[in-house]
Parts: C-alpha cells; structure tokens; sequence
C-alpha cells in the first residue's frame, strides 16, 4: 500500500508541475509532460487494480467463479516472491517502454524542428562515415561503395541513437542546461540497455556494465539475465522513469526558441 501511495503522491506532483509550466499545452515541451503522466496514471491504475483484488479477494462477498477467477489471478500477480513474474510484470514493462518511446519521439521531433539540414546530415551520416574511414585503406568499386551507403546511411532522425540526437541537443543549448551532464548522459544509457533488453526477456548481449540508481545496482553481464544486488519496488521502478523525465525536462527548458514548437498531434495517438 506504501508503493501505491507513493505512485499517487509522484503523479500529483507532476500534475501540479505541468500546471505550472510556462509553455503553452500545444508546445511539445510541455505536451511531453502530459504524455508522460498519461504514461504515470496507467502505472498507477494497474496497481491500484492489483491491490483492490487483494482487498476483495479474501472477503466472503457473493461471486461468480470466473469473477473469483479473475480476483485470484490479481492477487497472484503481485506474490513478491515470484522474481522472474514480477521483473516481467506488464506494468513495468509498459512503465519503461511508454516512458522512453515517449522521450525518444519527442526528443527526434525537437531535431526535425531546430537542427539545420547540414546538422541533421551529419547525424544521419556518422555510420556511414565512420566505416568509409575503416574502409579507406581498400580499393572498393562503386557498386561496394553503394551497398554501404545503402546499408549505413540512416534515412530518418528516428534511426539515429538516442544518445547522438540528445547530446547534439545539448551542444546548442549547453549553456543553459542545469543538471550535471555526464551523470544524466549516463543515466541515459542506462536507461535504453535496460528498456532494451525487455525486447529479449532481459538477456543482455554487450560489455559488461553495471549501473547503480538509488541504491540498486543493475548489472549487465553479456549473455545474462540482468540482475540487481536486490529486488526493487514498484516505487524504485516509478523512481526511474521520474529521473528519465527530469533529465528531458532539463534538457527541453534549456531550448532557446521564442516561438511555439507544436505538439504533432496528428502523429501521435492521444490518450483518450
């Protein structure tokens, strides 16, 4: 019950922080805000669910069987013991991946809207350009040098890392930033191993790394389940994707733009 009041309390707060925020609702810094609570309120629906059916489940109140069913399977969901249920759980998958699919589209809609088409080049050109200098050395025909283009060359800002299009972000804007770079460019990392690996039911594939968030340690062993030096919470999971929030906050008020950078609504399925 602690967990589900602390979702509560987080998404109020960022309730009253979109409130407060300076921007118009149809800029898409702040819209980000809005998608990230919608993500937020179903995290806390979910467990609010789960935690109802333990309230009701043990309770002599007229059922049908499959309604009882139903209940049963809720309370079940949320045995602390089963570790490898509650690390695949829905609700923090859906938590990790709305959050960054979230940040991500945001973060590739404010490249498409300030970076100049030089700029925008270049990201979309670095693979290509890092294996031409690899290749340099050999006598390739132009039939191979096409295939590499046709293989290396990104065609959209979407397929550019996450991390290239933030940090190209941040060299504009840097002196107007207000966290601690390498630390948040780090949490990033993190971040997108983590929600990466949901894709292949937590084995990590890489180097080895390990990252350590509020007292939990993350560790990413190539060919591993990833593991934590102790089980966290659904408050701990909810921790970072405030944290994931904070650092795009962070980032978005350093843009410099007077005008409106419009929330593409009609690209996005709205929350209904």
């Amino acid at each position: 019950m602690e967990d589900l009041e602390y979702i509560k309390q987080e998404t109020d707060k960022l309730v009253a922080e979109i409130h407060s925020h300076p921007l118009s609702t149809d800029d898409i810094r702040r819209s980000f805000l809005e998608l990230i609570l919608h993500t937020f309120n179903l995290y806390y629906i979910q467990w609010d669910t789960i935690q109802s059916a333990r309230i009701i489940q043990p309770k002599p109140i007229p059922v049908t069987k499959e309604e009882r069913y139903i209940l049963n399977v809720f309370v079940n969901s949320v045995v602390e013991k089963q570790y490898y249920q509650m690390r695949s759980n829905s609700n923090y998958r859906n938590l990790f991946l709305e959050s960054w699919s979230t940040f991500e589209f945001c973060l590739t809609y404010l490249c498409e809207e300030l970076l100049d088409e030089v700029t925008k080049k270049e990201l979309l050109e670095y693979d290509l350009k890092e294996i031409n200098k690899t290749l340099l050395k050999y006598n390739l025909s132009d039939a191979d040098n096409q295939k590499i283009e046709k293989i290396f060359y990104r065609n959209h800002l979407t397929h550019v890392p996450v991390t290239r299009k933030y940090n190209k972000l941040y060299s504009l804007y840097k002196k107007f930033y207000t966290g601690n770079w390498t630390e948040d460019s780090a949490f990033l990392e993190f971040y997108g191993k983590y929600r990466n690996c949901m894709h292949t039911n937590y084995i990590y594939h890489g180097k080895d790394k390990e990252y350590t968030f509020f007292g939990i340690t993350y560790f990413f062993i190539d060919s591993e389940v990833v593991s934590q030096n102790k089980e966290a919470t659904s408050s701990n999971k909810l921790d970072l994707a405030i944290q994931l929030k904070n650092i795009c906050r962070r980032l978005f008020d350093a843009i410099q733009h007077p005008g409106l950078l419009p929330f593409p609504a009609d690209k996005v399925i709205q929350p209904s």
